[in-house]
């Protein structure tokens, strides 16, 4: 008998490459600001530098950026942990890991949400 696997696709909104540096920053200031590299409608991944607080749980995310003239910010932006994996081990004593992390954004106001 022949089984068959279906993966099943749990992404409700199609993920969107970031160009050029979008950075994130977790609140309580827990992880260290880190690189935003996917983005979509329900959340978002990130990059960042492993520092010795990351069994603090972010709450809250910053999202900073600039168009070369002008400095946004949509702050205070709530999130849950979807996942976070170390992608790259420390080297030597004073380098730091990196680590991935996903996040979904979650209760947003209708400011947040456009």
């Amino acid at each position: 008998m022949k089984t068959i696997i279906q993966k099943v696709e749990r992404r409700q909104n199609p993920r969107f490459k970031v160009q050029g540096m979008v950075i994130a920053v977790s609140h309580p200031n827990s992880l260290s600001p880190g690189s935003i590299k996917e983005i979509s409608r329900s959340g978002l991944v990130f990059q960042y530098g492993e520092n010795g607080n990351d069994w603090m749980i972010p709450q809250e995310l910053d999202i900073i950026w600039t168009d070369y003239v002008v400095t946004h910010c949509l702050e205070r932006i709530p999130v849950r942990i979807i996942s976070d994996a170390s992608i790259r081990k420390k080297r030597k004593n004073n380098d730091s890991g990196t680590r991935r992390q996903a996040l979904a954004f979650d209760n947003l106001t209708l400011q947040q949400e456009n």
